[in-house]
């Protein structure tokens, strides 16, 4: 192997038999000087995972299957963005907890593997890692199975790799062929301006954005959001009234959940376990989605001073079902004759509905 500051693309060895190939473990980053691009520092270090086979697929099961390879990567990284055909995401931060490079890739690579043969795929897939989005999905793209830790080597291990890698179109490739271009590096060679003008603006981006010059934004993947929480009782408890401190605190977590996500919810699970009996479930479902605490927990109240359990209860949970997004209202500044606006009173009916329905039931 090469060493680390070698301008060289630092391949992987070979796969051991039954073994999906290993990457070279990165040495550790406190011992390495962060990259730098306009004097401000950079340590990403971003590992594409790509599936050519996706191609075949129609758009919106390809979607569906690079969000569930997003799922996966999830458990390794928390900054992800999806490109055609591949998921790429930061994983210098997090190098460290898993020991290495090789240790995370040896997480990842075998459910990665098993999910696409549960797809009816081979079960293969290409990955690199490097400092920038682009220039690891070139890499990868390119079947390299490499890493490249260090900006300095991106341009001479980006060069070696063919122009097929670049998102053209049939034109842009006729006139790359009839220019003599092959490989990338033939284009490191080209003035930008004129690559510009045959190619415009978004080619010469593409390009930049590999070699770390230009800043690369990027839509990150957002799981869905899912709130469970539970509680297992010290003691048997025969009176639920006993439960609404735990139930009020499990109601505050959900708050401070629902507005660090601008979320509201408008179905809510309460669910009280017995021995050997089944769970005593509570169904709160709002007529408007609300993210009040007061409200949520006056609901719950009026449920259980209806509540009957057949045991003591030994446990209770509360799971969202259902998430809203959070619809913010104006108030007038002024107000003549001091008459509340409409959607206040609207909103007040919501809740004494509410309540009335939680007395008297669906």
């Amino acid at each position: 192997m090469k060493k680390p500051e070698s301008t060289r693309p630092l391949p992987v060895p070979a796969p051991a038999p039954g073994n999906r190939g290993q990457v070279v473990r990165l040495p550790d980053p406190v011992d390495r000087p962060p990259d730098t691009v306009a004097g401000t520092p950079r340590r990403d270090l971003w590992y594409a995972l790509h599936v050519p086979e996706l191609a075949d697929l129609p758009e919106a099961v390809r979607q569906q299957r690079l969000t569930r390879l997003a799922e996966l990567a999830s458990s390794v990284s928390a900054s992800i963005s999806f490109h055609a055909c591949a998921v790429v995401f930061e994983i210098r931060s997090s190098l460290r907890y898993f020991g290495g490079i090789d240790c995370l890739h040896e997480k990842l690579a075998p459910a990665v593997a098993g999910e696409l043969r549960s797809w009816g795929l081979s079960g293969q897939f290409a990955y690199a890692a490097a400092p920038t989005v682009c220039g690891s999905l070139l890499l990868a793209r390119a079947g390299s199975n490499c890493l490249v830790y260090r900006r300095d080597n991106l341009r001479s291990a980006l060069g070696r790799l063919s122009t097929d890698v670049l998102k053209l179109d049939r034109e842009s490739r006729r006139r790359l062929y009839n220019m003599g271009v092959r490989h990338l590096r033939d284009l490191w060679r080209l003035p930008a301006d004129g690559l510009r003008k045959r190619f415009g603006s978004s080619f010469l981006n593409q390009l930049r954005q590999a070699l770390g010059e230009k800043q690369e934004p990027q839509q990150y993947y957002q799981p869905p959001p899912a709130f469970s929480v539970g509680y297992d009782l010290p003691c048997d408890v025969e009176d639920v009234a006993l439960l609404l401190p735990v139930l009020d605190e499990f109601l505050a977590q959900l708050v401070d959940f629902l507005r660090c996500r601008d979320l509201t919810v408008s179905r809510l699970l309460v669910s009280l376990r017995h021995e050997r009996q089944r769970p005593t479930e509570i169904t709160l479902g709002l007529r408007q989605p609300s993210r009040s605490q007061q409200h949520l927990l006056q609901l719950l109240e009026i449920h259980i001073s209806r509540l009957t359990i057949p045991a003591p209860a030994i446990g209770v949970g509360m799971q969202v079902i259902r998430f809203d997004a959070c619809l913010a209202r104006s108030e007038s500044l002024l107000r003549e004759g001091g008459e509340q606006p409409a959607d206040c009173r609207d909103q007040r009916l919501d809740l004494f509905l509410e309540q009335l329905q939680a007395r008297l039931g669906e």
